[in-house]
């Protein structure tokens, strides 16, 4: 009873063991992060008590860009690149105190969620005419289940309120291998195989996909005990818009109205794309044609046969906004949002490049069955504390 494999004096030892293990772990994490505060304590043109990003930076990322007038990026151990969103503390969340401490109620997540519903309430509807007939909510279909979904979502109110801030991709999604190999590409869905997704410049986006699917591949970007990868919810799609609409050049009838001014839509010129890959959709079969690499300098124009081109992730500095890219146009990106339309729950936001800019623009909504996927269909991630 008291020796041998199972008795309890090994079992006390192992336990120990276990225990000085597990705050060995902790203790290198704290001087992994008090390492990175230490050196990244001087980002430019921030105030961290109102938005932190240095409270959430995994393990293994370096900061590439520490200005947040251009918007602040890391870059993970996998290479993925990835933008903070600002949700200034006193601004979305003055008059309300929550103790963090302690096991959150219903009550204080829906507090938590009403401010922020609030902070960004001209993007809650996007184009008008759409109306109000999306919510985050669970349906079956959307790649989790009731029970993850829920965790997640609460997750993520707690999170983006304790540092006033989240990470989104800074990048649609690509395809894992497509960067270099420009025969990486999605013809079908059924050309769904074992690809993870990247979130890295100058990628093939990632297409045909599912929303189910794009949420098990966006959930994997993030292998973490410490954070949260998924697609996004559709209350921090709006936040990017509220954060872009506060911090650049754009107004609320760029980003709710007209996106074409920073966005690839059918009826924007985007000059002097010096380098990327590109996909021209053949005006009479509407199908995509052979991705290209650019040899020499590219126009996309608004008029005739070159008005609809697919571009690869970030390769123009046209749609460019605080460090996101192609945020407006280019391709829908799905995200766990929920349509009133039962048919067709899954929510994508944006737009996509056979679009002009005021049908589509960066805060409008679309709404397709769970088995929609077609060559215009995408995503972008985010991630968040647990």
């Amino acid at each position: 009873m008291l020796t041998g494999q199972n008795g309890i004096l090994n079992r006390a030892s192992e336990a120990k063991i276990k225990n000085q293990q597990s705050q060995q772990e902790e203790e290198n994490s704290l001087n992994d992060m008090e390492t990175l505060i230490a050196n990244y304590a001087g980002l430019k043109n921030i105030d961290l008590n109102n938005t932190n990003p240095l409270g959430i930076v995994p393990k293994g990322a370096t900061i590439i860009e520490d200005d947040a007038s251009k918007g602040i990026v890391i870059k993970d151990k996998n290479n993925n690149e990835w933008v903070w969103v600002e949700v200034p503390k006193n601004k979305a969340f003055s008059g309300i105190s929550i103790d963090l401490t302690k096991e959150l109620t219903e009550q204080k997540y829906k507090d938590i969620e009403d401010r922020m519903i609030e902070y960004a309430s001209t993007y809650r509807e996007g184009k008008k005419s759409q109306g109000c007939d999306y919510k985050d909510e669970w349906y079956e279909g959307c790649g989790l289940s009731k029970e993850e979904y829920n965790n997640a979502y609460h997750s993520m109110l707690k999170s983006v309120y304790n540092y006033g801030g989240f990470w989104i991709g800074r990048y649609e999604a690509g395809i894992e291998g497509s960067v270099t190999d420009i025969t990486k590409v999605r013809n079908s869905h059924s050309d769904l195989g074992t690809d993870k997704a990247i979130i890295q410049k100058n990628a093939i986006p990632y297409n045909y996909i599912y929303c189910s699917e794009a949420q098990t591949l966006a959930n994997n970007l993030m292998q973490n005990d410490n954070y949260i990868s998924s697609l996004m919810f559709g209350i921090q799609w709006d936040l990017v818009c509220k954060y872009l609409e506060e911090e650049t050049d754009l107004t609320e009838k760029d980003i709710n109205f007209d996106s074409s001014k920073w966005g690839n839509y059918s009826d924007a010129k985007i000059e002097n794309i010096k380098m990327g890959k590109y996909n021209v959709l053949d005006s009479k079969t509407y199908k995509l044609g052979t991705w290209s690499n650019i040899d020499n300098p590219l126009t996309k124009e608004n008029t005739g046969d070159y008005k609809w081109i697919f571009i690869g992730t970030g390769i123009s500095e046209y749609t460019n906004r605080k460090n996101i890219y192609d945020f407006a146009g280019n391709a829908w990106e799905w995200t766990l949002e929920k349509s009133s339309n039962d048919e067709s729950p899954c929510v994508s936001r944006g737009g996509y490049f056979y679009y002009v800019g005021n049908d589509g623009p960066a805060s409008y909504r679309g709404a397709s069955g769970i088995n929609g996927s077609d060559y215009h269909f995408s995503f972008r991630a985010t991630f968040y504390e647990k």
